[in-house]
């Protein structure tokens, strides 16, 4: 499992890189929207 966290200049394309790279090495995506404190 990887978890990313999008930051204010992620860009929907890079978001979409990520998780297809993921999923091609087998991992699974874990978008993280907000940082829990």
């Amino acid at each position: 499992m990887v978890e990313l966290m999008r930051g204010t200049k992620t860009s929907d394309e890079t978001i979409k890189r990520v998780h297809q790279f993921a999923l091609n090495i087998g991992l699974t995506l874990l978008l993280v929207h907000k940082e829990n404190r």
